[in-house]
Protein backbone atom coordinates (compact mmCIF):
# COMPACT_ATOMS: atom_id res chain seq x y z
CA UNK A 1 0.00 0.00 0.00
CA UNK A 2 1.54 3.46 -0.73
CA UNK A 3 1.51 5.84 1.68
CA UNK A 4 0.63 9.83 0.38
CA UNK A 5 2.09 12.84 2.26
CA UNK A 6 0.23 16.05 2.12
CA UNK A 7 -0.79 19.45 3.64
CA UNK A 8 -5.05 20.13 3.54
CA UNK A 9 -4.97 22.46 0.21
CA UNK A 10 -0.97 21.09 -1.49
CA UNK A 11 -0.74 19.67 -4.69
CA UNK A 12 -0.29 16.16 -2.98
CA UNK A 13 -4.27 16.52 -3.70
CA UNK A 14 -3.76 16.11 -7.44
CA UNK A 15 -1.80 12.84 -6.82
CA UNK A 16 -4.97 11.60 -4.18
CA UNK A 17 -7.75 12.17 -7.24
CA UNK A 18 -5.45 10.31 -9.54
CA UNK A 19 -5.25 7.21 -7.09
CA UNK A 20 -8.64 7.27 -6.37
CA UNK A 21 -9.86 7.43 -10.30
CA UNK A 22 -7.37 4.44 -10.85
CA UNK A 23 -8.33 2.33 -7.75
CA UNK A 24 -5.24 1.99 -6.07
CA UNK A 25 -5.12 1.55 -1.98
CA UNK A 26 -3.56 4.18 -0.49
CA UNK A 27 -2.96 5.75 2.56
CA UNK A 28 -2.87 9.35 3.12
CA UNK A 29 -0.90 11.19 5.71
CA UNK A 30 -1.85 14.75 6.45
CA UNK A 31 0.93 16.91 7.37
CA UNK A 32 0.92 20.31 8.94
CA UNK A 33 2.49 22.52 6.20
CA UNK A 34 2.17 25.68 9.03
CA UNK A 35 4.21 23.71 11.47
CA UNK A 36 7.05 22.63 9.45
CA UNK A 37 6.40 19.42 9.82
CA UNK A 38 7.56 18.75 6.13
CA UNK A 39 10.88 20.00 6.59
CA UNK A 40 11.62 18.34 10.12
CA UNK A 41 11.85 14.53 8.32
CA UNK A 42 14.34 12.71 9.53
CA UNK A 43 15.27 12.05 5.61
CA UNK A 44 15.64 15.50 5.03
CA UNK A 45 19.85 15.39 5.32
CA UNK A 46 20.21 12.19 3.23
CA UNK A 47 18.23 14.17 0.49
Amino acid sequence: MLKLYGGAQSRAFIVQWCLEELGVPYEFVLLDMQAGVHTTSRKCPAN
